[in-house]
Order: C-alpha cells, then sequence, then structure tokens
C-alpha cells in the first residue's frame, strides 16, 4: 500500500535536432512533453475486494479477475471475487468452502489454513498505475535560392506526435487454481487455494508524423511574370493500437504461499514471468519456476551471495538525419510534349529525339528551347525514367551550387519560342518539380512517410534487444 504515492512526473523539452535535409536546406525539429511513471490512476482502485456480497454495505466493490490459461492443460488461474458461505459470521467449520461460479467450482479451507484468515481480510491489495508519455512537436523552414533569374523558394513544415501509455495492474491478493471443466481426482481439493503478486500489463498508444515541402517559384518575364507554387511532399502517417490485458503467458505471477502442501514452511507455490516465446505442447507449457525450492528454515541458513550487477548501458552511436532532394523533371504527354517512345534514350542524341518530341516541322526556336533544356537536364545527376505516367527525365538541383542550372533563362527562352501560349502553361509543360532520391529516382510524396506495424493492429511481442 505504501507504493500508492510513488510516482514521477517530468517535463521535457530538446534542443534543435536536425530532422532531415534537402540539399542546403536544414529542417529542425524542436519538441516538449510530459512523461509519468507509476503515476496511480485513481487514489483508491474501485475493485479492491476478494470477496463478493460480504458485507454489503462495504463502500468498495469487489474485484474484476478473469479466467486465462494456467501452464498445467486443464488448469486456470481463477482471479474471480469468491463468494462467501452463508455462515461467514459464525464460528469456523472443519471445512469452509468459498464459490468460484466462473469455474464452477470452489475452493475450501480447513479451519487451520493460513489462507484461511487471508480470505477473510477481504482485500485484494490492488494497485493500478500508468506510464504515459505524451510528447508534441512542430518544425519550419525556409531557404531561397536563385537559378538565374529564376528565384526559388522551399519552405518546409513538421509536425510529430507521440502518446502511449502502459497500464499495470498489480494486485496481491487470493486466488485460486481449478480445474475446468471437471473436478479434481477424488480425496484432492477441487481448487488450490493460491496466494500471489500479480503484475497485469495492457498498453495503447498512437503515434503520427507528417511532413509538407512546398516550393514556390518567381520568374519574372517582359509582359508577364511565372508565379507557382508547387508541393514537393504533403505526406503524414498516424497509427493506433490499444489492447486488452496481455495474455497469462505475457503477465508475471509470483506465488507467494499456498494451501498445498505445507502452508508454513514450504508450500506448493510456481511463479513465472513474462514469457514471449510459442507456448510448448508439453507440460509446462511456458517457463515455470518454484517459490521456494528451500523449506523456510533452509532459506534462511543458506550463505550463498547473490550475484554482481550487470555493467552499465552504453549510448548508441548518433547517427545522420534522413535526407531527399528536389529534382527537376521534363517528360511525354500528358503533361510534357511527345510520346512516351520519343523520350527513350532521349540524353543519348538529343537533337535527334526532340525531332521526335516535337516533329521535324515545329518552329526552330521551340526545338531550340527543348535542346538547351535537355542539355541541362541530363547532366549529372540525372535519370531517365516514368513518373506520373509519363517517361522524360530528371536532374537533381543543387541548392548548393545554384549555377547548376539556369531555370530562369530557359523559362525566358521557352515562354517566348512557345507564344502566344501562356507562359505559365508553357513553364508547367516543359518543368515539373518533385523529390528524388541521391539517384534521381522520382519519389511519390505518398511513400516519403510510411508506418510500419503488424497487420492487425496489435503490439508486436517484446523481446530481447540492445542496451539503449
Amino acid at each position: 500500500d505504501a507504493v500508492r504515492g510513488r510516482a514521477a512526473h517530468l517535463d521535457a523539452h530538446t534542443d534543435e535536432i536536425p530532422l532531415f535535409t534537402m540539399g542546403a536546406f536544414t529542417v529542425t525539429f524542436h519538441a516538449g512533453g510530459t512523461i509519468d511513471v507509476g503515476k496511480p490512476t485513481t487514489t483508491m482502485p474501485p475493485d479492491d475486494r476478494a470477496l463478493q456480497g460480504v458485507p454489503s454495505w462495504w463502500p468498495l466493490v469487489s474485484r474484476s479477475g478473469d479466467l486465462t490459461p494456467s501452464p498445467w492443460p486443464g488448469y486456470l488461474y481463477d482471479g474471480e471475487p469468491w463468494v462467501a458461505p452463508s455462515t461467514i459470521d459464525s464460528a469456523l467449520a472443519s471445512l469452509t468452502a468459498f464459490g468460484l461460479p466462473g469455474a464452477s467450482t470452489s475452493a475450501q479451507f480447513t479451519a487451520g489454513d493460513p489462507l484461511l484468515m487471508r480470505a477473510l481480510e477481504d482485500d485484494d491489495h490492488h494497485l493500478q498505475t500508468a506510464t504515459s508519455v505524451g510528447l508534441t512537436g512542430a518544425v519550419s523552414g525556409s531557404f531561397g535560392f536563385d537559378l538565374g533569374i529564376a528565384h526559388f523558394q522551399l519552405t518546409g513544415t513538421g509536425t510529430l506526435g507521440v502518446s502511449g501509455a502502459v497500464q499495470m495492474d498489480v494486485r496481491d491478493g487470493e486466488m485460486a487454481l481449478p480445474t475446468v471443466p471437471a473436478a479434481r481426482t477424488v480425496g484432492s481439493p477441487a481448487a488450490i487455494p493460491l496466494t500471489a503478486v500479480t503484475a497485469t500489463p495492457s498498453t495503447s498508444a498512437t503515434a503520427s508524423i507528417g511532413f509538407t515541402v512546398g516550393l514556390h517559384i518567381h520568374i519574372p518575364l517582359i509582359f508577364d511574370d511565372i508565379d507557382e507554387d508547387i508541393g514537393i511532399i504533403n505526406a503524414s502517417a498516424e497509427h493506433t493500437w490499444g489492447g486488452t490485458p496481455w495474455a497469462q503467458q505475457n503477465r508475471a505471477l509470483l506465488a507467494t504461499g499456498s494451501s498445498y502442501g505445507d502452508p508454513r514452511i514450504q508450500p506448493w507455490a510456481v511463479s513465472h514471468l513474462p514469457f514471449t516465446g510459442t507456448p510448448s505442447a508439453s507440460y509446462p507449457t511456458y517457463p515455470v519456476f518454484n517459490s521456494f525450492d528451500q523449506s523456510v528454515d533452509a532459506c534462511l541458513a543458506d550463505p550463498a551471495t547473490p550475484p554482481p550487477p550487470p555493467p552499465p548501458c552504453q549510448a548508441p552511436p548518433p547517427t545522420a538525419p534522413p535526407h531527399g532532394n528536389v529534382c527537376v523533371f521534363s517528360g511525354s504527354m500528358q503533361q510534357g510534349y511527345g510520346t512516351p517512345a520519343s523520350w527513350v534514350g532521349v540524353c543519348s542524341s538529343i537533337p535527334s529525339h526532340v525531332d521526335s518530341i516535337l516533329g521535324a516541322a515545329a518552329p526552330a526556336a521551340q526545338k531550340k528551347c527543348y535542346v538547351d533544356t535537355l542539355n541541362a537536364i541530363c547532366k549529372a545527376t540525372s535519370k531517365e525514367q516514368d513518373w506520373r505516367g509519363q517517361h522524360g527525365v530528371a536532374h537533381i538541383i543543387n541548392t548548393l551550387v545554384p549555377t547548376d542550372i539556369d531555370i530562369g533563362a530557359l523559362a525566358s527562352e521557352c515562354t517566348t519560342a512557345f507564344e502566344p501560349q501562356n507562359h505559365t502553361a508553357t513553364f508547367n509543360r516543359i518543368f515539373e518539380f518533385g523529390p528524388c532520391d541521391d539517384s534521381a529516382t522520382m519519389l511519390d510524396p505518398k511513400t516519403v512517410v510510411v508506418p510500419k506495424s503488424p497487420g492487425d493492429g496489435t503490439p508486436s511481442p517484446v523481446t530481447a534487444g540492445t542496451c539503449n
């Protein structure tokens, strides 16, 4: 009971942390949040009683236990409330039985059984705590650069939200080990009364992340200007999962007493720790150990020394943040010009492919526009590929070296060559922009952020890991 007041609360804030880079553009992350460790969910759990209905005016309700498989086939751990006999206020009989309606049996005690007194205490010693983390963060950044007369402005925003909780129900009370559906053999009790400390976890969590990167292009021309806002990345992912109490094999049960064996000196009390493997087909189905391998007298006289503590944890090595690039892409219709076939191998022989893309009879100014554009786009790092139903070429814009490609000069040349067509329409047909990797492969913005989680929405099994 003294543990009820033991809890910790932490308000946490981070320094600015690099989240990802895109050329010379760096997005930083700043977060704040709260952490609660071992916070009691209520000042007094509502289901703290072991018995059911005695006395009716007692302010607390009976516990809400469950029936879960034990490591022995046919036996269940029974944590349901016990039904006291009508003679509970009378002198104790030679055999007192408490009903276990969920298991259709009873827990029986002789008058001298010490576990009978524990049952009459009618106290389940229930502690319910929650350890939770809630984090919120926002990121933003902006970077401008010029490619000739064209001015580019990259802006980025990001959000990150994480909330999760592990609720732990710890009980120090009396339970039973009945056989279901058949009773135990003749001469044995219908159910073995046990005392145990049990720890039953349940988890719930929600995580969300989102990135938005936009590109604004301004190109001043003689008669009108090109002002375009292009969405480079607009990606988000969210996953929520919640669980009922974990299976018995994933819980902890430390048996502290039993009516079986010698209750005072060396009771039959078998415990288990959380087990994450596959249950065995043989007995027991998951690892167990005896709480009392020795009698009380032998245990007190044992001179064995405890093992040394493990070495301290080492911090994991830092890793570089993920990054991406912005590419300019030019390709076939529907967005661009020419059939997909006319763009195959375009960088190997640009003038002949331009004749195929625009047609041999196209005006010379339009052909020169495309030859100059492809000469610039085909420079390293570039890649011929399919993207958004088109076949064309992508080139990584080196924002650290703005003279890599003069989009402004090319836009001015091409919009003039295709007059009287609208300048903005011409620009959008010849030049497209999007995220790409280091090989100039164009990326689908929806795949930039992808959640990874088991398909059924349940948490992954707990496994041994590295020290963090």
